[in-house]
């Protein structure tokens, strides 16, 4: 069972609110498997905040917490990630999920959703922008959206033979 924050928890005839921030989620699925997955990603090589962990939660698929902590699991295996660029890594996915309202898998998105939905989304006009700040968060997004799709697509190869592949048709266009 997983805890969100000041969720009300009904034990036998007694109802009583337990505050959960700053604690570790306790369950990300109930599927033994995906739940000891996420954990290790959210562990590996350092300890995930509580803030970031319950971000995880909000996605509804286990399938699609199953591909995040695989992914982060295989980089941080292959080039040693540090725990901030897990938590760029969770955020920006899970964003790119929240801006389709969950309703397609990561393996269901295309270059419409990921592109001209959501990375389409960031941009500000000039007079609501004026420092221009949106590209630093599109590019760093793009970059994120770019690794995962890639993976997902070659996930047995290494990185540097990922870029050598033809691009995956969910990024197809993606531009920093």
């Amino acid at each position: 069972m997983s805890i969100a924050w000041n969720e009300t928890i009904h034990t036998d005839s007694k109802r009583k609110k337990v505050k959960v921030v700053g604690q570790p989620v306790e369950s990300f699925s109930n599927i033994v498997g995906i739940d000891r997955k996420a954990k290790q990603a959210c562990s590996i090589g350092g300890q995930v905040p509580a803030s970031l962990q319950r971000l995880f939660l909000e996605l509804p698929r286990d399938e699609d917490k199953e591909l995040i902590a695989d992914f982060i699991i295989d980089s941080y295996h292959e080039k040693n990630i540090a725990v901030k660029t897990k938590c760029t890594y969770i955020s920006n996915l899970v964003y790119l999920s929240r801006h389709l309202g969950h309703k397609k898998s990561f393996k269901d998105m295309t270059s419409q959703d990921v592109i001209e939905g959501n990375l389409h989304s960031l941009k500000r006009p000039i007079e609501a922008d004026p420092d221009q700040k949106w590209i630093n968060t599109h590019n760093q997004r793009a970059m994120v959206i770019s690794k995962f799709f890639r993976w997902l697509a070659y996930p047995e190869l290494k990185s540097e033979e990922r870029v050598q592949k033809p691009i995956p048709q969910a990024i197809k266009g993606i531009k920093t």
